[in-house]
């Protein structure tokens, strides 16, 4: 069965290739218009699950592997980049992809490092009026990480003192970063980084449950 998908996806990228530009901006579009054709199409025919899924496969390379040029190049987006919505539709297709929690919190704590990136971008190119929605995006990323820091130490208590030494490393980090950016931003536009600070050193807690075999 994964064979005769594997040919019939095949068969359905050469149909698509010579159809759409070569711009990756363009070539993009063209791909989203195709599958939401064919996406119509599929609702309308009620395939099998089976079939369903070989659909996704293909929504997923023509996001991901249709793209590769784009995507690599939207990595050093900033916000206001016609890219930039190209790198948070990614993100989210990661996330949407995650097969657990404890991916989920470490993916988030991926992407509030990207918006660390831009906050530098952004401060560098003396755009200090456009800080306040990348650090609120900094922040949802940090709590979404810390809410599912907790949820892996009632499943899973090794892995999440594992993903609670990364969080803690990354949020302390990440404090000082803030500290260095806030330097370098006028008086009047400190105040969402000074409250990014405030996140990033808070302290959480998480009850992990089994059995004690050692205590460092």
């Amino acid at each position: 069965a994964a064979r005769v998908f594997e040919e019939r996806f095949l068969a359905e990228a050469r149909r698509l290739r010579p159809a759409v530009s070569p711009s990756p901006t363009r070539r993009l579009r063209g791909w989203i218009e195709n599958l939401k054709a064919k996406e119509i199409l599929v609702m309308n025919r009620k395939f099998s699950s089976a079939y369903t899924l070989a659909i996704v496969a293909v929504v997923v390379v023509a996001l991901f592997g249709g793209s590769v040029a784009t995507a690599y190049a939207a990595k050093g987006a900033l916000p206001g980049s016609p890219l930039h919505p190209v790198k948070t539709g990614l993100e989210r297709a990661q996330l949407a992809l995650s097969l657990n929690a404890a991916g989920d919190a470490r993916l988030n704590l991926g992407f509030a490092e990207r918006r660390l990136e831009e906050l530098a971008g952004l401060i560098e190119a003396g755009r200090f009026s456009e800080l306040s929605p990348v650090v609120s995006a900094f922040e949802a990323h940090i709590q979404t990480t810390l809410e599912g820091l907790k949820s892996v130490s009632l499943n899973d208590p090794v892995e999440a003192q594992r993903l609670a030494s990364a969080v803690t490393a990354a949020l302390s980090r990440y404090a000082g970063l803030l500290m260095q950016f806030s330097a370098a931003v006028p008086t009047d536009s400190q105040a969402s980084l000074l409250q990014a600070i405030e996140v990033s050193n808070q302290s959480f807690q998480t009850e992990m449950i089994g059995t004690v075999v050692s205590i460092g």
